[in-house]
């Protein structure tokens, strides 16, 4: 079934008004000695930042299919956050000049090594170029330019000169994607991701990102798997693996419990980053612990050849934590501080949902042997950092005392549930007992037993009894129910434990992107009875005011 209604439902999107905000902030590096490091010297970082964008995240296009998956289309887009930025968007940045490297790279690897002597002669014509901001291999440019895109000229210079489709973006450069157009984003294939309904240990898994099920560009094809972080399967334990899908990077990680946390009173267990992961890989082109080698598939897409052409680069964790010690040796200004800069996500065990979430990640580069040529000073293996930017969401104190007191409750309950049992077991036992004597004496004297007239008043106080005990009841089990179709509960004798059915959710999507869900419903009617199947059997929590995108 299509749905196209808007306003859609609350898992969809985090645009509605009053909907907890999901931010995206990113620090630069910028080189301060910069003269120096060209004549060979160890670069000096400052950090500048944080520049802090709102990001808001939209589901289009969501058709429900018959075998417990859903499709849809997703439109990531950000606007700074004046108020929350500690930097000047117009501030001067230091750093490589990535343009350049990535043409560099580029012919290098489009031509017959017979022309290569003709091409270093171009790059060098074209190193001597003069324009404010450049420097040979490094420039100069404000962060806005940096992150977000502008026209460069060098490029436009050599569209003119090189052969057609070296440039396949033509002259614009950014370091960010910041798609504002929704007609952009239809345009893309639908992501499907597994429901659970049919099998609940794979809820909320990621199976097709954009349409695509594996990374071809690896010298390992990888498959795409894992989740979005948003929702796990439920029942975890400290013993459990979590897999989640990272399109950023082209690849999945696998999640290991580092602790135990609470969030307003909510017992959670922190998952981080399996340190064996960060091992030398060479189906990722991964030569040095802690430094993803993510070029060949940046530059050839999804598809590609495993050994394109393009600028190095490389992603880490912020300030090479847990990385090779000679990558934090070679530059100055860079201190790792494990609980600020790892990447870690909070999840609640019983239902399995993320209630907060930090995705943090690095980009560096390096010149590489072909950027001698133009830097012969600058060793050819020098990674620099470029930025590193941290996704982030969380529930709100609100929404989280009321997942608290509707979870705890149900536990409670079912806790319970095993004394009850057991005396009601012990008083079944009884009365069979004596149901067996009465039996017994009724056989010997039929006579004995004569019926008595019933006494009116006493049938009304047990039926009212009984249904002021089935009320209440009723009323607890209303509680946590959910009104199929919408996502919403329904009230049931009693106040439902939240004003709304929303979603809690913070992405690890490649695109930003991360609107997973708990309960997956909040559609129209037509699909009602699936949703309501998948909420009862999650557990989700509701919210009124929408998603925690990432």
């Amino acid at each position: 079934m299509h749905h196209d209604s808007w306003p859609c439902s609350r898992y969809r999107n985090n645009t509605a008004p009053g909907a907890p905000p999901a931010y995206f902030r990113v620090w630069l590096f910028n080189i301060t000695n910069l003269h120096d490091v060209r004549q060979g010297a160890k670069p000096i970082l400052e950090q500048v930042g944080p520049y802090v964008y709102r990001g808001y995240h939209e589901r289009h296009q969501v058709m429900w299919s018959a075998d417990g998956r859903v499709h849809f289309k997703d439109h990531t887009y950000f606007k700074l956050d004046s108020n929350l930025t500690a930097a000047d968007p117009d501030a001067p940045i230091a750093t490589f000049n990535l343009p350049l490297l990535g043409v560099l790279a580029a012919l290098h690897g489009n031509v017959s090594p017979g022309l290569l002597p003709f091409v270093d002669l171009l790059m060098k014509v074209l190193a001597s170029y003069r324009e404010e901001g450049l420097h040979g291999l490094f420039a100069v440019r404000n962060a806005t330019d940096l992150l977000w895109g502008y026209e460069d000229k060098l490029l436009q210079l050599l569209e003119k000169l090189v052969p057609a489709g070296t440039l396949p973006n033509g002259a614009t450069v950014s370091l960010l994607s910041n798609s504002s157009s929704l007609e952009a984003a239809l345009a893309r294939n639908a992501t499907t991701v597994n429901t659970g309904e049919l099998d609940l240990s794979r809820l909320w898994t990621v199976e097709a990102d954009q349409g695509r099920t594996e990374v071809k560009s690896w010298p390992c094809p990888e498959p795409v798997r894992g989740g979005d972080a948003t929702q796990f399967k439920p029942g975890l334990t400290a013993a459990d693996r979590l897999t989640v899908w990272v399109g950023d990077i082209y690849q999945s990680a696998d999640l290991i419990v580092n602790s135990s946390t609470e969030l307003h009173g909510v017992k959670l267990l922190r998952y981080w980053l399996d340190p064996a992961q960060a091992a030398p890989n060479p189906c990722h082109n991964q030569e040095l612990t802690g430094l993803m080698n993510i070029t060949g598939p940046q530059a050839a897409g999804w598809d590609g050849p495993s050994n394109a052409s393009g600028p190095a680069v490389f992603v880490s964790m912020p300030m090479f934590c847990g990385a090779d010690e000679r990558l934090v040796q070679e530059v100055d200004g860079l201190e790792c501080d494990w609980e600020r800069h790892m990447t870690w996500v909070d999840v609640e065990p019983t239902t399995g949902i993320t209630l907060r979430a930090f995705k943090r990640m690095m980009m560096s580069s390096r010149i590489g042997g072909l950027g001698s040529v133009l830097e012969p000073h600058v060793a050819p293996n020098l990674t620099i950092p470029i930025f590193w930017a941290e996704e982030s969401g969380e529930a709100p104190q609100e929404l989280a005392q009321q997942f608290k007191s509707t979870l705890y409750r149900a536990q409670w309950m079912v806790a319970n549930l095993a004394k009850v049992c057991w005396i009601a077991g012990g008083c079944c036992m009884l009365c069979g007992i004596v149901l067996a004597v009465l039996t017994v004496q009724l056989a010997a004297d039929p006579d004995k037993w004569q019926p008595v007239a019933a006494d009116e008043s006493a049938i009304a106080a047990a039926r009212d009894m009984l249904y002021n005990t089935r009320g209440s009841a009723s009323r607890v089990a209303g509680a946590a129910a959910w009104r199929p179709g919408d996502g919403q509960q329904q009230q049931q004798g009693g106040a439902p434990f939240g004003p709304g059915g929303g979603v809690i959710a913070v992405a690890a999507a490649g695109d930003g992107a991360g609107n997973g869900a708990a309960s997956v419903g909040n559609e129209e009617e037509g699909d009602g009875e699936r949703q309501g199947l998948l909420s009862r059997r999650v557990g989700g929590a509701a919210g009124e005011d929408g998603e925690i995108g990432l």
